[in-house]
Protein backbone atom coordinates (compact mmCIF):
# COMPACT_ATOMS: atom_id res chain seq x y z
CA UNK A 1 0.00 0.00 0.00
CA UNK A 2 1.39 3.41 -0.97
CA UNK A 3 0.82 6.39 1.60
CA UNK A 4 0.01 10.09 0.19
CA UNK A 5 2.79 12.08 -0.82
CA UNK A 6 3.92 12.23 -4.57
CA UNK A 7 2.53 9.98 -7.27
CA UNK A 8 4.80 7.28 -7.96
CA UNK A 9 5.25 4.67 -10.97
CA UNK A 10 2.65 2.24 -11.86
CA UNK A 11 4.31 -1.42 -11.10
CA UNK A 12 5.99 -3.21 -13.42
CA UNK A 13 5.02 -6.65 -14.59
CA UNK A 14 8.59 -8.76 -15.35
CA UNK A 15 8.51 -10.54 -19.03
CA UNK A 16 6.20 -7.92 -21.05
CA UNK A 17 9.01 -6.24 -22.09
CA UNK A 18 12.14 -7.44 -24.21
CA UNK A 19 15.16 -7.85 -21.83
CA UNK A 20 17.91 -5.60 -21.95
CA UNK A 21 21.16 -7.16 -22.19
CA UNK A 22 25.17 -5.78 -21.04
CA UNK A 23 27.31 -6.38 -23.88
CA UNK A 24 29.41 -4.03 -22.54
CA UNK A 25 31.25 -0.72 -24.04
CA UNK A 26 29.93 -0.37 -28.08
CA UNK A 27 31.85 1.18 -30.30
CA UNK A 28 30.35 3.37 -33.37
CA UNK A 29 32.28 3.92 -36.01
CA UNK A 30 31.90 5.13 -39.50
CA UNK A 31 30.33 7.95 -38.82
CA UNK A 32 31.39 11.82 -39.71
CA UNK A 33 34.15 12.30 -36.97
CA UNK A 34 35.98 9.63 -34.43
CA UNK A 35 34.20 6.67 -33.53
CA UNK A 36 32.04 7.39 -30.53
CA UNK A 37 31.81 5.01 -27.28
CA UNK A 38 28.43 4.10 -25.89
CA UNK A 39 27.87 3.22 -22.13
CA UNK A 40 25.22 1.07 -20.82
CA UNK A 41 22.84 2.74 -18.73
CA UNK A 42 20.21 1.39 -16.11
CA UNK A 43 18.78 4.41 -14.68
CA UNK A 44 15.38 3.47 -15.78
CA UNK A 45 15.78 0.28 -13.83
CA UNK A 46 16.13 -1.31 -17.43
CA UNK A 47 19.19 -2.11 -18.86
CA UNK A 48 19.59 0.15 -22.45
CA UNK A 49 22.43 1.83 -25.11
CA UNK A 50 21.43 5.74 -25.55
CA UNK A 51 23.80 8.39 -27.57
CA UNK A 52 22.63 11.38 -29.34
CA UNK A 53 25.28 11.75 -31.91
CA UNK A 54 26.86 14.96 -33.21
CA UNK A 55 24.67 17.11 -36.18
CA UNK A 56 25.82 15.64 -39.42
CA UNK A 57 27.44 12.27 -38.24
CA UNK A 58 25.33 9.95 -40.43
CA UNK A 59 25.91 10.88 -44.01
CA UNK A 60 25.68 7.24 -45.76
CA UNK A 61 27.46 4.25 -46.18
CA UNK A 62 28.56 1.96 -43.84
CA UNK A 63 28.20 2.50 -39.64
CA UNK A 64 29.58 -0.67 -37.75
CA UNK A 65 28.89 -1.43 -34.20
CA UNK A 66 31.55 -3.34 -32.45
CA UNK A 67 32.25 -4.78 -28.56
CA UNK A 68 34.77 -6.61 -26.48
CA UNK A 69 31.75 -8.30 -24.54
CA UNK A 70 29.74 -7.71 -21.15
CA UNK A 71 27.75 -9.81 -18.37
CA UNK A 72 25.49 -10.91 -21.32
CA UNK A 73 26.81 -10.88 -24.76
CA UNK A 74 30.51 -11.79 -25.99
CA UNK A 75 32.31 -9.89 -28.14
CA UNK A 76 31.22 -9.17 -31.35
CA UNK A 77 30.97 -6.96 -34.53
CA UNK A 78 28.51 -6.38 -37.10
CA UNK A 79 27.54 -3.41 -39.80
CA UNK A 80 24.79 -1.84 -40.43
CA UNK A 81 24.56 0.41 -44.27
CA UNK A 82 22.81 3.50 -43.74
CA UNK A 83 21.25 4.90 -47.37
CA UNK A 84 20.97 8.21 -48.72
CA UNK A 85 17.61 9.58 -47.34
CA UNK A 86 14.73 10.58 -49.71
CA UNK A 87 14.38 13.89 -50.15
CA UNK A 88 11.00 15.37 -49.62
CA UNK A 89 9.24 17.44 -52.85
CA UNK A 90 6.15 18.69 -51.21
CA UNK A 91 6.19 21.79 -49.30
CA UNK A 92 5.81 21.73 -45.93
CA UNK A 93 7.12 24.78 -45.08
CA UNK A 94 5.53 26.28 -41.47
CA UNK A 95 1.98 28.23 -41.97
CA UNK A 96 1.53 26.13 -45.46
CA UNK A 97 -2.08 25.89 -45.67
CA UNK A 98 -4.12 22.73 -47.08
CA UNK A 99 -7.80 21.59 -47.63
CA UNK A 100 -9.49 19.36 -45.78
CA UNK A 101 -11.47 18.56 -48.21
CA UNK A 102 -8.64 17.32 -50.61
CA UNK A 103 -6.82 13.87 -50.49
CA UNK A 104 -3.24 14.82 -48.86
CA UNK A 105 -0.01 14.18 -50.54
CA UNK A 106 3.38 13.47 -49.79
CA UNK A 107 5.83 13.26 -52.34
CA UNK A 108 9.77 12.71 -52.45
CA UNK A 109 12.63 11.35 -54.54
CA UNK A 110 14.67 7.98 -53.79
CA UNK A 111 17.25 7.02 -55.38
CA UNK A 112 16.25 3.19 -55.35
CA UNK A 113 15.70 2.49 -51.86
CA UNK A 114 14.39 -0.60 -50.59
CA UNK A 115 11.99 0.79 -47.44
CA UNK A 116 8.57 1.85 -46.13
CA UNK A 117 7.72 5.46 -45.79
CA UNK A 118 5.33 6.02 -43.49
CA UNK A 119 3.30 9.10 -43.04
CA UNK A 120 1.21 10.40 -40.25
CA UNK A 121 -1.12 13.37 -39.62
CA UNK A 122 -1.23 14.90 -36.17
CA UNK A 123 -3.56 17.53 -34.71
CA UNK A 124 -3.70 18.57 -31.29
CA UNK A 125 -6.44 18.80 -28.94
CA UNK A 126 -6.04 21.20 -25.91
CA UNK A 127 -6.75 19.35 -22.95
CA UNK A 128 -7.32 16.12 -24.42
CA UNK A 129 -3.98 15.30 -26.34
CA UNK A 130 -4.06 15.02 -29.99
CA UNK A 131 -5.40 12.98 -32.86
CA UNK A 132 -3.79 10.71 -35.61
CA UNK A 133 -3.95 9.19 -38.64
CA UNK A 134 -1.68 7.55 -40.81
CA UNK A 135 -0.76 5.61 -44.00
CA UNK A 136 1.93 3.86 -45.62
CA UNK A 137 3.77 3.41 -49.40
CA UNK A 138 7.03 2.12 -50.31
CA UNK A 139 9.54 4.23 -51.16
CA UNK A 140 9.96 3.25 -54.56
CA UNK A 141 6.73 4.72 -54.94
CA UNK A 142 7.76 7.89 -54.36
CA UNK A 143 4.25 9.14 -52.93
CA UNK A 144 1.77 8.47 -49.83
CA UNK A 145 -1.80 9.65 -50.01
CA UNK A 146 -4.38 9.93 -47.09
CA UNK A 147 -7.34 9.58 -48.78
CA UNK A 148 -11.34 11.49 -47.92
CA UNK A 149 -13.12 9.54 -45.80
CA UNK A 150 -16.88 10.25 -45.30
CA UNK A 151 -17.42 12.74 -42.51
CA UNK A 152 -20.44 14.23 -41.29
CA UNK A 153 -24.00 14.44 -42.28
CA UNK A 154 -24.82 13.55 -46.07
CA UNK A 155 -22.03 12.65 -48.61
CA UNK A 156 -19.03 14.58 -47.20
CA UNK A 157 -16.22 13.44 -47.97
CA UNK A 158 -12.99 15.25 -46.18
CA UNK A 159 -9.86 14.35 -44.52
CA UNK A 160 -9.80 11.45 -41.31
CA UNK A 161 -8.66 14.61 -39.32
CA UNK A 162 -10.05 17.71 -36.98
CA UNK A 163 -9.23 21.27 -39.14
CA UNK A 164 -7.36 23.00 -37.27
CA UNK A 165 -3.92 24.96 -37.06
CA UNK A 166 -0.37 23.80 -35.39
CA UNK A 167 -0.93 20.32 -37.17
CA UNK A 168 2.27 18.24 -37.83
CA UNK A 169 3.08 15.64 -40.69
CA UNK A 170 5.87 13.48 -39.28
CA UNK A 171 7.16 10.90 -41.57
CA UNK A 172 9.06 7.97 -40.92
CA UNK A 173 11.47 5.62 -43.06
CA UNK A 174 12.43 2.21 -42.49
CA UNK A 175 14.16 -0.79 -44.31
CA UNK A 176 11.38 -3.72 -45.31
CA UNK A 177 14.35 -5.84 -43.55
CA UNK A 178 16.15 -5.94 -40.83
CA UNK A 179 19.85 -7.07 -40.63
CA UNK A 180 20.56 -9.59 -38.23
CA UNK A 181 23.62 -10.68 -36.25
CA UNK A 182 24.47 -13.50 -33.97
CA UNK A 183 26.79 -13.25 -30.81
CA UNK A 184 27.96 -15.25 -28.01
CA UNK A 185 25.58 -15.54 -25.47
CA UNK A 186 22.25 -14.94 -27.48
CA UNK A 187 19.84 -17.63 -27.60
CA UNK A 188 18.78 -16.72 -31.29
CA UNK A 189 19.56 -14.18 -33.74
CA UNK A 190 19.44 -10.15 -32.85
CA UNK A 191 18.22 -7.76 -35.76
CA UNK A 192 18.75 -4.37 -35.98
CA UNK A 193 17.99 -1.53 -38.03
CA UNK A 194 17.77 2.46 -38.87
CA UNK A 195 14.90 5.10 -39.11
CA UNK A 196 15.15 8.22 -40.46
CA UNK A 197 12.44 10.84 -39.21
CA UNK A 198 11.22 13.89 -40.94
CA UNK A 199 8.97 16.67 -38.50
CA UNK A 200 7.28 19.52 -39.86
CA UNK A 201 5.09 21.60 -38.12
CA UNK A 202 2.91 24.82 -37.83
CA UNK A 203 0.51 23.50 -40.29
CA UNK A 204 -2.81 24.10 -40.94
CA UNK A 205 -5.65 22.38 -42.32
CA UNK A 206 -9.32 23.65 -43.00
Amino acid sequence: MLGAGSPRPGPRCGGTKPKGLDAGVLTIGGLAGAPIEVNLSSDSGEIAYLATLPLGSIQGGLVSVSTSGGADVGAFQTELSFPTPIQITTPLSPRTVFSESQPFQVTWESDGLDAIVRMKLIHPIPDAGEQSCECAALASDHSVTLPLVPRGIGNTFLLPLLPGTDDRVVITVTPQLATTLSAPGLTQQATHTWTYEYNFGDLTFR
